[in-house]
């Protein structure tokens, strides 16, 4: 085994591209060719698989066929996760570019150890951009989950030279959150250096994140079992969801003088039952009227956002990966198709929680500024 791993040291210090390869199909399991260059914005020619075949060699990685169609997928071999396992740190030193004399830690290489290593990337991301809407001038919040719809909005955004600033949500129903901040955050970093060409950059400001649980059930979860037999759907629950992140967002905004709120909703084919824009209306007239918040959905109407696959095609000419990031939730519905001609309901369920929602923003904004509160809540 020893000698197994100084024979792929060998090649990890021969080809770097061959450590960012391990590291991504040891994350997102099997990827097709393309897919390796959007992540890795480079062009899957003779290098590229020139690279694959020597992992292959190695015993490292496979290569899988789809029957009845024209893809090759490449993933890990059982003995190749386990090696990425003992490696994985130094695969993450690789890819950020810096060798230390000496190790991070005295003890033996893991993957936990190299968790902890990029936990503290994104730690640093968070504290650094919780600071900066105390110094920065921002012109717009943006609602960012790390989707496709998000990820566009945030390019369109910075294309516009509008200073956005990324604010993710999470709750107690998101699934396995502690990895989904992760991927999240690399998609933060993919759109920073999707601009850096075009020198766009310094339009994405900043990310972070915080936790709505609070306003969720405040506004929603402790009343649901009595509103589902008023309203006969489950989608309030999402609706509430919704209604808790752009009450903690407008919080942020009435806090630092930001006016403008927007998110990724948008009508096409991966676009949500609860973004649609008889809904939104509500929501825009009532933050405009009540705080004076210009709430807007830029990519509701964008034609790459028509299919999925217009959609990958767009982020692929950014050199992005095409993957959704975003944070999956326990309660996610798999089709909004079920909840169809009940638009009346859940207006009216939207419109019957306005008060609460605004009872709550107040109540931040007072617990805030007396010091009884933080404004982003990890």
């Amino acid at each position: 085994m020893r000698e197994r791993e100084h024979n792929i040291r060998e090649l990890l210090n021969k080809k770097p591209m061959a450590a960012r390869i391990l590291e991504i199909l040891y994350q997102r399991g099997k990827l097709r060719p393309i897919e390796m260059k959007s992540i890795l914005n480079f062009e899957p020619g003779p290098a590229l698989y020139a690279t694959l075949s020597d992992l292959i060699e190695r015993g490292l990685i496979v290569k899988d066929r789809i029957k009845g169609k024209r893809m090759t997928f490449y993933r890990l071999t059982p003995q190749g996760k386990i090696i990425v396992r003992r490696l994985l740190p130094e695969l993450s030193l690789k890819i950020m570019g810096s060798e230390p004399e000496k190790p991070i830690l005295d003890l033996e290489p893991s993957w936990e150890h190299s968790m902890l290593y990029r936990e503290s990337l994104w730690h640093n991301d968070r504290d650094k951009g919780a600071k900066l809407l105390n110094h920065e001038n921002i012109d717009v919040i943006l609602l960012f989950s790390g989707g496709r719809d998000s990820t566009i909005a945030a390019l369109r955004l910075a294309e516009r030279e509008k200073r956005t600033f990324l604010l993710t949500f999470k709750h107690d129903y998101i699934k396995d959150w502690d990895i989904a901040v992760f991927y999240i955050n690399d998609r933060y970093h993919e759109i920073k250096k999707a601009l850096r060409e075009s020198t766009l950059e310094e339009y994405i400001v900043g990310w972070c994140y915080s936790d709505c649980g609070g306003a969720f059930s405040y506004i929603c979860h402790q009343s649901f079992e009595k509103d589902i037999r008023t309203y006969g759907t489950p989608i309030i629950l999402c609706v509430g969801c919704k209604m808790a992140m752009l009450a903690e967002a407008a919080v942020l905004c009435k806090l630092h003088n930001i006016r403008y709120l927007m998110d990724g909703a948008n009508s096409g084919e991966g676009g949500r039952f609860i973004d649609k824009a008889e809904f939104n209306n509500i929501f825009k007239n009532f933050l405009k009227d009540e705080f004076e918040i210009i709430y807007d959905n830029p990519v509701y109407n964008e034609r790459c956002l028509h299919t999925k696959l217009e959609a990958t095609k767009a982020l692929l000419r950014y050199g992005i990966y095409t993957k959704a990031h975003e944070a999956f939730c326990s309660l996610r519905y798999l089709t909004t198709k079920e909840f169809e001609g009940i638009e009346d309901d859940v207006k009216a369920y939207i419109e019957s929680k306005l008060k609460l929602m605004h009872k709550y923003i107040n109540e931040r904004l007072k617990k805030i500024k007396n010091g009884e509160e933080r404004e982003f809540l990890w």
